[in-house]
Parts: C-alpha cells; structure tokens; sequence
C-alpha cells in the first residue's frame, strides 16, 4: 500500500517521499448497498422487515423486471493478487436458488451462483478472484435469469496475511544498500 512521508526539520524545509508497503495481517474490505462506491441500476426495494442484514438495510427486486436490474459493487485501490469473495444476503421463502455475482476486473470475468434460500446474513464464501495491477475489480448481482426474489446486501474481499519469510527480510535489507555494496549481479549473463 502506498504510503507518504513528509518530513519536515526545524527552520521549515520539507521533504516528501512516497513508500510502497506490503501488509502484514489480514486484509478485508466491505461495500454495502448504500455506499458510495455501490450503483442500483433499474428499481431495487429498500428494506429492513427480514432480520440478518449487514449495515442498514438490504435491497431486493421484488421479483420483477428480470434481466434489467443489477447492483454493482466497485472496489478500488486493491492489492494485485488473490482476493477470497464472499457476500451476505436474506433469505426467506420464494428467494432466488441461482442468483449471479459476476466478478469482473480489466482483465476478464468470473461468475458465481448463490442460493440466497440458505444462510441468512452470513459471509458466504463465493470463490476467489484475481485483482490486477490497476487494482480495481466490480461485483455485479444481477436478476437476469433468476427465479425468485434477489436480494443485494453486502460484499467482501478478504486476503491472508503476506509471509514475511527470511528471504523476503534479507530483499528488502539489500534493496537499502549502494548498488556497489550490494555484490555481484545474480544475473547468468
């Protein structure tokens, strides 16, 4: 993750610097409907009346118009690698079996299929996806093809930890050094 330094000494001069850090620990992110960074496209119900939901409330699509609405969940500034899906939704009689989540980055898609008759306002586990450099990938729940009512709550990412092995250490320590201290190429050539 980029991270800025400013530094700033006694008489006033200052000088910034831009560091990129690997995390450590456990990397989650959540959107829920309502977030800026979520879109509604066609006429999604708000509701709280079924209990289990994450934030505020839930939507759903009153079982209507199929194929012509989706909620899009647009992640950005993520870490390139590989990122575990998961969502939450409310269930009760006459949701959809086979509702879609399409995970789509710069680079292609992948669906999965949810059955939102079980697991009422768990984390549900989707499947995993890779996020490319640019970092940005968009989730899409959509009715197109569902029978049933389709809810859209929340979504999450979520990464393990990054390893910080022996050898990453000792790379990161030589990556400081004067390139005259830090000995021959490992290059064959």
């Amino acid at each position: 993750y980029p991270v800025t330094l400013r530094v700033t000494d006694s008489s006033g001069q200052s000088a910034t610097t831009t560091l990129t850090l690997p995390v450590r620990g456990a990397v989650e992110r959540i959107l829920d409907v309502g977030d800026s960074a979520v879109t509604l496209t066609g006429a999604w119900s708000s509701s709280t009346y079924f209990p289990g939901y994450y934030g505020s409330a839930y939507h759903h699509d009153g079982d209507t118009l199929k194929g012509s609405k989706s909620v899009t969940y647009t992640f950005s500034g993520l870490a390139s690698g590989t990122w575990s899906l998961s969502a939450t939704w409310i269930t009760a009689a006459l949701r959809s079996a086979a509702t879609p989540y399409r995970a789509e980055t710069s680079v292609g898609s992948v669906t999965y299929s949810a059955n939102q008759l079980t697991s009422n306002g768990s984390w549900n586990p989707l499947g995993s996806v890779e996020v490319p450099a640019d970092g940005i990938l968009r989730v899409i729940i959509s009715n197109t093809g569902t029978t049933g009512y389709v809810t859209a709550d929340a979504v999450r990412l979520s990464r393990t930890a990054l390893q910080d092995t022996p050898a990453d250490r000792f790379a990161r320590w030589a990556a400081t050094l004067p390139a005259a201290d830090r000995g021959p190429s490992a290059s064959p050539l």
